[in-house]
């Protein structure tokens, strides 16, 4: 299929945009030294994966973002939710906050059986928090716990 120039557009629009914020890691993390490590590394991976979806998109000129049956609604809500979670995180701690995130999505997007988003909430505050907090010693926001 061919793209229309909006449609190529929108293909072309997370690639540059994930290119300029891999980038933005690189550089800010350079300065940092040792504690720049694991966001070089990040940007890094982005930015090699993101310039090959831009070369795919380019060369293959194929449709790979359908917004048929996008529900914007909670698209919109749920990158609120994203911003808002950024901002308070350094206020109420990485765990509170991720643990409010993720309940507050599940819960968004249609699921409703409460033991079940507390349960997900929670071990995914728990995998997270070890893979980051104690495997790669990302320092992370706690309120409690430090």
């Amino acid at each position: 299929m061919s793209l229309s120039k909006k449609q190529l557009i929108i293909e072309l629009f997370m690639p540059v945009l994930m290119i300029a914020v891999s980038v933005y890691f690189i550089v800010a993390s350079v300065p940092m030294g040792g504690e720049g490590t694991f966001p070089m590394i990040c940007g890094v991976l982005q930015l090699i994966t993101s310039i090959y979806l831009l070369v795919k998109v380019l060369v293959k000129r194929d449709v790979v973002v359908k917004l048929e049956g996008l529900n914007v609604k909670k698209a919109f809500f749920t990158v609120v939710a994203l911003v808002i979670y950024v901002l308070v995180m350094e206020k109420i701690g990485y765990c509170l906050s991720t643990f409010l995130l993720v309940a507050f999505v599940i819960w968004f997007l249609g699921y409703k059986n409460w033991k079940i988003i507390l349960l997900c909430s929670v071990l995914t505050v728990a995998a997270t928090y070890l893979i980051f907090g104690v495997l790669l010693h990302v320092p992370l926001p706690m309120l409690f716990f430090h």
